[in-house]
């Protein structure tokens, strides 16, 4: 009566088989009673199956065992009836008769049910980390890893349990000198570090494990695969490289264009003196000889200037509808004679390619240049390829190029199978002066004209290289759809004749040539020009001296000969105030840059000639004769 387990004695029923059917209640203690929520007098005498019409029949038999054996059993039980578990130990009182004393264990059942549900919620969340987990003991043995093992390793967790962690990551006996885990054993703190193993990057992160006398008995091993972060680190460090090449460029392309342009002042002056004295001594074979000579290397210098303002991109150029497919096939029948037969050179044109609109110059100094780097770089046999096709770049290929916009375009790709490029060196190819065939005369100007000439066009280009397979040139022009308006003016040819200069009629003598250029040098070459063919000169190095010389004399200047690079203002703009002073006056502007010409207004683009430098005083002369008799 005093027990607080509950306590039950029952007698067990049998049919005239012998064999057990129910069993009836014979006592029960007050414990059972408040355990079960069942009154005495509800339970005695009744049987079990009345008491709880839902008791298994294992039970009975269970029961009927003990009698028979007299061996008690102990036993945990859910009742549904009741819906509680207990901990229940029944043995044998008297013949037919057994007891069962039963504890209510149901909130030790549901503790342990949360413990499993967490244990479970644990080992699930514990496998779906995407970074490999690790339970190390002191000895660096891995006692419990979770499933990203299979995916990151390529291992089944009990191939890594067991194993010291240097054997499975490394595959080495013992353990790297910089492994974080022998850090962590001095410094008791976290440790970490970057690991390459083939083409796989890993972050490996190992803290040390305490107990609560903060004793270190264990560490976490975490490895993560970075490699996709990586892969993007360098993509972005390839995109930002090209970025800064693509600046660089720009800023030696405007560098370029400045020293081009002053050494076309130069030159422009030398070539003028040289000219001048071989009309001055025409007779005389001997001077006039060394000064001829001295012209031809006027003239190869002026061919450098170009080659650098090409790069710039301020080359003045004829640019118009183009089928690459027809140009090139034309172009590389004339370059095959360039090339050896033992490199094969192939062209595969590209089906219903798109219109372009560019400088057929441009395109050949494009496939020029390239093909006799190709040339060089295959020392043997090889081969260079040459194939277009349509492209239309959108947001989603933008990185193969900081200079790429969306758009359509008619792409060129030019290859070869020559030692290919270091990549050491690659970000430097379209550096002007840049060469690696030095030793072979090399002038540094071929690969930067190349860009040079695809960025005048509106393109722009990529390159790919691999030691001893090749190297790979993509070119993107943009699609042209529509025919573009009318082109600048043509490049004057430059005359290598030593023509005599024509002198004008009297009643033209009379006018007066303005000529306005901030280097001297030149304003007097001119000067000496103008009067050898009759006319009358007044010269200015400024554009406020300028405007006040055509103030006071407009009614005798007819012709004002002006440098599109001036300090104060540009030339451009100078001659848009002549106009505005003399509408009839005729101008002639020497440039040695196409920008300069294009940002020029429309209002007046009809009325002007452009003369570029280097010049020789047998074009300057034609240009002024034309003029001054319109």
């Amino acid at each position: 009566e005093s027990m607080s387990e509950a306590f039950a004695e029952h007698e067990m029923i049998y049919n005239d088989d012998g064999v057990p059917i129910d069993y009836k209640f014979i006592s029960v203690n007050p414990a059972f009673e408040k355990m079960t929520g069942l009154k005495k007098e509800q339970v005695i005498g009744k049987t079990v199956k009345e008491v709880l019409p839902g008791l298994e029949e294992f039970w009975i038999t269970k029961y009927a065992n003990v009698i028979a054996t007299g061996k008690p059993i102990t036993f945990e039980s859910y009742t549904e009836t009741l819906n509680r578990y207990y901990l229940v130990h029944a043995y044998k009182t008297a013949k037919n008769r057994f007891a069962c004393i039963f504890t209510d264990i149901t909130p030790k059942k549901e503790f342990e049910e949360k413990i499993k549900k967490l244990n479970r919620e644990w080992r699930l969340a514990y496998d779906n980390i995407s970074s490999v987990i690790w339970f190390l003991d002191k000895d660096f043995t891995i006692t419990r890893t979770n499933n990203a093992v299979i995916k990151i390793l390529n291992l089944t967790p009990d191939e890594v349990i067991g194993k010291k962690c240097w054997e499975v990551v490394h595959g080495t006996k013992t353990p790297p000198d910089f492994c974080p885990a022998l850090r962590v054993i001095k410094t008791k703190k976290k440790e970490n570090l970057e690991l390459q193993i083939n083409n796989k990057y890993y972050e490996v992160v190992v803290e040390p494990v305490f107990d609560e006398q903060h004793e270190m008995f264990g560490f976490i091993h975490i490895l993560t695969d970075i490699t996709e972060q990586k892969n993007v680190e360098k993509e972005k460090q390839a995109l930002q490289n090209q970025l800064f090449q693509s600046q660089k460029l720009e800023s030696l392309g405007r560098l370029a264009g400045g020293i081009a342009h002053d050494f076309n002042n130069m030159l422009n002056a030398i070539m003028g003196n040289i000219e001048l004295a071989i009309l001055k001594y025409e007779t005389n074979e001997d001077i006039k000889e060394h000064l001829l000579e001295a012209r031809k290397a006027v003239l190869k210098s002026a061919e450098i200037a170009s080659k650098i303002l090409t790069f710039a991109r301020n080359q003045e150029s004829k640019p118009k509808k183009l089928n690459l497919n027809k140009e090139i096939s034309q172009s590389l029948k004339i370059l095959r004679r360039i090339i050896p037969e033992s490199i094969s050179l192939e062209f595969h044109p590209g089906e219903n390619l798109w219109e372009v609109y560019m400088d057929p110059a441009h395109l050949d100094a494009i496939l020029l240049n390239l093909c006799v780097n190709a040339k060089d770089a295959i020392k043997d046999f090889g081969k260079i390829l040459v194939k277009t096709e349509n492209v239309v770049i959108d947001s989603s290929l933008l990185s193969i190029s900081p200079d790429a916009r969306p758009g359509e375009y008619a792409k060129i790709t030019f290859s070869d199978t020559g030692h290919g490029i270091p990549l050491e060196i690659l970000p430097n190819i379209f550096d002007p002066f840049f060469t690696t065939k030095k030793d072979s005369g090399g002038s540094g100007l071929g690969l930067s004209i190349v860009y040079g000439a695809v960025k005048q066009n509106n393109g722009f280009i990529t390159v790919k290289s691999e030691i001893n397979k090749g190297t790979t040139f993509e070119i993107y022009l943009p699609r042209v759809l529509s025919t573009s308006s009318e082109t600048i003016k043509p490049k004057e040819e430059i005359l290598e004749t030593t023509e005599l200069i024509g002198f004008l009629p009297s009643e033209i003598q009379r006018n007066k040539v303005l000529i306005v250029d901030d280097e001297k040098s030149i304003t007097e070459v001119i000067e000496d020009v103008v009067e050898k063919i009759g006319l009358g000169s007044v010269s200015a190095n400024k554009p406020s001296d300028a405007l006040k010389i055509l103030e006071k004399e407009k009614d005798t200047i007819k012709l004002a000969i002006i440098d599109v690079v001036l300090p104060e203002m540009s030339g451009t703009t100078l001659a848009e105030k002549f106009y505005e002073i003399c509408p009839d006056i005729k101008i002639l502007l020497i440039s040695g840059y196409a920008d300069e010409v294009m940002a020029y207004s429309e209002k007046y683009q009809k009325k002007f000639e452009i003369i570029r430098k280097p010049f020789s005083i047998f074009d300057l002369t034609q240009k002024i004769s034309r003029l001054i008799k319109e």
